[in-house]
């Protein structure tokens, strides 16, 4: 799980880990300053910091429809059941999208940024994504 310098390489990044091989004790062992944790399963919570944008009503509607925290907030009753918007470009647009599919009556991928790139997972090439117009639909 360390990639670079990143403690978690990819893992950081994504919404679903599908292929995790797991540990052959099968649980997890965590030390804090005071004591000694043993647990089946942890949730792992970084600081993600996300890039808001500059247009009119963004800070008035700030956690009261717009969002960048799709994992936590996309599943909100807000959201729930109704059509939803990504803005961004790339893989982490799509995925977002997609996994607001889960929760959310529509979700829409709109791109804003150059050239949009998408990564295959299997072969891990990088390709451009064919689509009609900017806006890519997910049905739920």
């Amino acid at each position: 799980m360390a990639n670079d310098i990143t403690p978690g390489g990819q893992l950081m990044t994504t919404i679903d880990v599908e292929n995790f091989p797991g540990f052959l004790e099968g649980i997890w062992v965590i030390f804090t300053d005071s004591k000694r944790v043993v647990a089946d399963s942890f949730i792992m919570a970084t600081k993600v910091v996300g890039r808001k944008l500059n247009f009119e009503g963004s800070k008035k509607f700030w956690n009261r429809g717009i969002s960048a925290y799709i994992v936590c907030d996309g599943d909100a009753p807000i959201f729930r059941e109704k059509a939803f918007t990504v803005i961004g470009g790339g893989d982490s647009a799509m995925e977002e999208a997609n996994f607001l599919t889960k929760s959310v009556e529509e979700a829409y991928g709109e791109r804003v940024l150059g050239g949009l790139k998408v990564k295959n997972v299997v072969t891990r090439e990088v390709s451009d994504l064919k689509a009609n117009g900017v806006v890519f639909h997910y049905w739920t």
